[in-house]
């Protein structure tokens, strides 16, 4: 029979628990620098977005441009962050009649318009504008199932002017 070396058999288990901590540490690492690059990303994208608005706004033009030569009047915003409010302000006394805003937070959410939730009736409008762009596929998904008109991000109105 053989004998184990007590000794040489906890340095070996030592060091895999060593290794498994560096590895365990490094996963972990790496998750939190996946998460920020998706942060700085999406705020990336959000800065791009909001200056080729700016510089829209500086050649003396107006988001309302967009929804006239595509023949929508009446529209609703999915998302009353800070982007959803610009462009309600930007539409306020323009020839585009907000008819309602739809928000997951519609409880707790400010508006001048009717705040709905996606689960709620939603009246006929010419178009949605998303304007949490960041996630407009799922949003786009989960509308697509309540709506039948065209929805679009805000980032496709902005840079398709």
């Amino acid at each position: 029979m053989k004998r184990i070396n007590i000794g040489r058999a906890a340095g070996v288990m030592g060091f895999v628990g060593i290794i498994g901590g560096w590895i365990f540490t490094v996963r972990k690492l790496n998750e939190k620098i996946d998460k920020k690059d998706a942060r700085i990303s999406k705020f990336k994208n959000y800065f791009d977005v909001t200056n080729a608005w700016v510089n829209l706004k500086n050649q003396g033009r107006n988001l309302e441009e967009y929804f006239v030569k595509n023949g929508w009047r009446r529209i609703a915003i999915y998302g009353m962050g800070e982007l959803g409010n610009r462009l309600a302000e930007e539409l306020k006394g323009s020839s585009i009649t907000i008819e309602y805003s739809i928000d997951k937070n519609a409880d707790s959410v400010f508006a001048e318009t009717e705040v709905k939730r996606i689960d709620e009736e939603l009246p006929d409008v010419d178009v949605i504008v998303v304007t949490p762009f960041f996630v407009y596929d799922e949003v786009e998904q989960a509308l697509r199932e309540v709506v039948d008109c065209p929805i679009v991000s805000i980032e496709d109105v902005v840079f398709s002017m």
